[in-house]
């Protein structure tokens, strides 16, 4: 059979810089990100705009990596607090 090998190769030597893809369920390139700085990454927000709407992570928890979570992590402390200030 055909070898597999891995070849770790600094991108920044080579004066290459990496690249993010989103690939679709039928195996196509649907969003591409390309670097300016070896260290970019495509945004959180368009790779969780490419997760359908009903498997996105709903934690809402303050470590979660997605946005949205972090964001409804401090509406609800900012609403329990509120509550516990007026009594309910």
């Amino acid at each position: 059979g055909a070898a597999k090998h891995l070849v770790n190769v600094d991108a920044n030597k080579m004066g290459r810089l990496p690249a993010d893809f989103l690939i679709g369920e039928d195996g196509t390139i649907v969003d591409l990100y390309r670097a300016t700085k070896t260290a970019d990454q495509m945004p959180f927000e368009r790779v969780e705009a490419f997760i359908p709407e009903e498997k996105r992570c709903k934690c809402n928890r303050e470590t979660c990596i997605s946005p949205r979570c972090r964001e409804r992590h401090v509406q609800m402390m900012k609403q329990a607090e509120a509550f516990l200030h007026t009594g309910g």
